[in-house]
């Protein structure tokens, strides 16, 4: 019996896209973890990083498909509930991403970790004919939390100034499809 060590990020709508990927990942206790052609030991992964890795006996490692479950099941719920849209973001596609690895698995590899209950790919063709409706409810999420900071502020030129960092930031996540674009246009007149 061998050392694991297992990747954990903080799964929260603050983790970056590197480290969500990492979520779960197990490797002997003397190897690297590889990200985007980078091999690290152990966390950090950069400035800020906010991960660590637990210890555990090969007997009691959870099977791959579980820990990519586990993973699914955070950043979807981390997604839900952001107030923040570039978060959102990064925890959508953290969720998409573990529930395409369960989707592609067969259907022995999900029996063995006692996933066979559930029908991944069509939760994932659901996720996808779906997006627009979930980035619209994130971005009005979002611009609900940002106008309430923003109506806080003493002047009119700070609340504008407060939505248009927000407008410039949400155009800077390069997420939004054409649908979501004319849903930000409703939510931000003159847009």
């Amino acid at each position: 019996m061998g050392v694991f060590k297992v990747w954990s990020s903080s799964a929260d709508d603050c983790t970056c896209s590197l480290c969500a990927k990492l979520e779960g990942t197990a490797v002997k206790f003397d190897e690297v973890f590889e990200i985007a052609g980078r091999s690290v030991m152990d966390p950090p992964l950069h400035d800020g990083c906010r991960c660590r890795v637990s210890w555990v006996d090969e007997s009691l490692l959870e099977p791959r498909l579980v820990r990519a479950y586990k993973a699914f099941e955070k950043f979807s719920y981390a997604a839900s509930r952001s107030q923040a849209f570039q978060q959102f973001v990064t925890c959508f596609y953290a969720a998409q991403y573990f529930l395409e690895q369960l989707a592609s698995a067969s259907d022995d590899d999900l029996a063995l970790s006692g996933l066979s209950q559930t029908d991944f790919k069509a939760q994932l063709r659901d996720i996808q004919s779906h997006r627009d409706q979930i980035f619209n409810a994130a971005l009005k999420r979002a611009y609900d939390h940002a106008w309430g900071e923003a109506k806080l502020l003493k002047t009119e030129l700070g609340r504008r100034s407060r939505m248009e960092r927000w407008l410039q930031g949400v155009l800077a996540s390069q997420a939004l499809s054409s649908v979501n674009l004319e849903y930000l246009k409703e939510l931000f007149p003159g847009f």
